[in-house]
């Protein structure tokens, strides 16, 4: 599938795809709010969406599927769905190291570290 980003989500998900069978720890800042989810990876996707009016529904996701909690002051939840979506509407920078992944979109900035 084609992105406007090219290189930059193909490294990503290089990166997600060698830590299947990891527990990672998201970390997403979106309009002053600090969510954290902890996903046990069992499979990584890249999807496109089909464009909405209102421009709700991000046209691109990285979805980080596997069983998880959304952590929330001193309980868990846990994830709905057994997957993780993180929203990728336009890409402003990436970095990857070893352990973590920091990628700022225009819809937050999320950190992504293999925990275990």
């Amino acid at each position: 599938m084609t992105n406007p980003w090219g290189i930059q989500v193909a490294e990503v998900l290089q990166n997600l795809e060698g830590w299947q069978g990891s527990k990672l720890l998201v970390r997403k800042v979106e309009n002053g709010d600090f969510d954290e989810t902890s996903v046990q990876l069992s499979a990584t996707d890249f999807m496109q969406n089909q464009p909405t009016m209102d421009g709700y529904i991000s046209p691109y996701v990285i979805r980080l599927q596997g069983d998880g909690e959304v952590i929330m002051d001193s309980m868990t939840a846990d994830l709905p769905m057994s997957s993780y979506e993180i929203a990728m509407g336009e890409v402003y920078n990436v970095d990857i190291d070893n352990n973590m992944i920091h990628l700022r979109t225009d819809r937050g900035d999320y950190t992504i570290t293999k925990v275990q």
